[in-house]
């Protein structure tokens, strides 16, 4: 006896899955984007002064982006330094080609690299 197994995807119109398929290259492209500037604004405006996981002050936050901002800089500042700044090159130019290609050739070996 033969049996066919079907899933949810079969009953979607190709149309439908394309369009699905841009609308989530072009979310991820944008968070992407949004993402690296956000975190190149906090890195910006980062001060060793600013209230962290290891640096307690009853002072005013410093940062651009508040307390969040503060946390992440610093962190990012403590693990790589400036190479930060450098870090978010690549993830804003995947950001860019999510949006204007609409996809990514091999992410998991880029995220690797």
């Amino acid at each position: 006896m033969r049996t066919t197994t079907s899933s949810f995807t079969d009953f979607i119109p190709d149309a439908l899955a394309d369009f699905a398929r841009r609308a989530g290259a072009l979310a991820a492209g944008l968070g992407l984007i949004g993402g690296a500037l956000a975190m190149g604004l906090a890195l910006v405006s980062w001060s060793a002064r600013d209230p962290s996981f290891n640096h307690a002050v009853a002072g005013p936050t410093r940062n651009l982006l508040g307390g969040w901002g503060a946390i992440a800089s610093d962190l990012a500042m403590q693990l790589i330094g400036l190479a930060a700044v450098a870090a978010l090159t690549p993830v804003a130019l995947w950001g860019w080609r999510l949006l204007t290609r609409g996809r990514l050739e091999r992410p998991w070996l880029r995220v690797a690299l």
